[in-house]
């Protein structure tokens, strides 16, 4: 460690390491930094688990969510990266599993939907519930919601907003709205006599960067995967990406020693990533490329 014991010259000292003691205060490094000594740890594991969230990470935004299916390139991809010998690969998303069934059909990898909900394995025919849950009526409170937002919107820009009713949760995206309309929607979402139904209801509302869901509380969350993906087996290494806050109780929940990365900033809506490494790619880039590029070479590697 290096010491400096005067004053003015520790002050300049710091200012010129101002990086490095941002990064120990985060405790999360960029991705750069860590690509090599996750290659080594891919490279000399026995067992591992590969996680990865769609949207975002390997698939980027569309104005319709419905357009964003993966390229068939994207496939052979991850089926041939679930292939090798010792690889487990789930793709845990927030998109219903009938969209999954679509899009990835049978893949030698595991689908997990719904939030970290709705499971199936490589091989398997039929999708079997992750948690326990009994189905409440909340169709009234749906169309409130929906109601609420179509009618500004329509105000606004009728087109700007998608819906989507899921089984355990209502999502909104207005990624490609006006900022106007967006003030309006968290002004709508967040007033009070809304809020006290949400309560009661027992739903929360999750917050991101340009979309919003609201969920039952304490059941819809990713998490729920990580759990059941690390009971099938003891894994010597785990791999674990998404690029939304919503991800981060994915982190949270992964194994001691996992390489967990957020895509995107390591800070942001007064929040910090519990993810080990953050990949915040430059203009002329993009965040899943980079991902998928680096799937790319891991599945390229031999392995020991």
């Amino acid at each position: 460690m290096i010491k400096v014991k005067n004053k003015k010259k520790r002050r300049n000292f710091r200012a010129k390491y101002k990086v490095i003691a941002k990064k120990t205060s985060l405790n999360c490094f960029p991705f750069r930094e860590a690509q090599n000594k996750i290659l080594n740890a891919f490279q000399t594991a026995q067992k591992k688990l590969i996680v990865l969230d769609y949207d975002g990470t390997l698939r980027k935004f569309e104005k319709n969510p419905e357009a964003a299916s993966p390229e068939k390139s994207l496939k052979e991809l991850l089926n041939k990266l679930a292939a090798k010998p010792g690889v487990t690969l789930a793709i845990v998303s927030g998109r219903k599993q009938e969209e999954l069934e679509k899009w990835f059909g049978q893949p030698n990898f595991i689908l997990i939907g719904d939030h970290g909900t709705m499971l199936k394995l490589q091989g398997a025919t039929t999708w079997r519930p992750l948690i326990k849950y009994k189905i409440s009526d909340r169709e009234n409170l749906w169309a409130e919601l929906e109601g609420h937002y179509a009618q500004i919107a329509g105000a606004v820009h009728p087109k700007s907003l998608y819906f989507e009713r899921k089984r355990f949760s209502f999502g909104l995206n207005y990624r490609y709205a006006l900022p106007t309309l967006q003030a309006r929607l968290q002004q709508t979402l967040f007033s009070p006599p809304l809020q006290k139904k949400l309560v009661q209801s027992g739903l929360q509302v999750q917050m991101g960067v340009s979309d919003l869901e609201i969920l039952n509380r304490d059941m819809v969350k990713k998490s729920h995967a990580i759990k059941y993906l690390t009971r099938l087996d003891k894994y010597d290494f785990a791999f674990i990406t998404g690029d939304a806050w919503t991800d981060e109780d994915m982190f949270e929940a992964a194994p001691r020693g996992a390489h967990t990365i957020k895509l995107g900033p390591a800070q942001g809506e007064g929040k910090q990533t519990k993810a080990s490494c953050f990949l915040e790619a430059p203009e002329d880039t993009n965040n899943e490329k980079k991902v998928v590029q680096f799937l790319d070479f891991l599945g390229k590697l031999s392995t020991i």
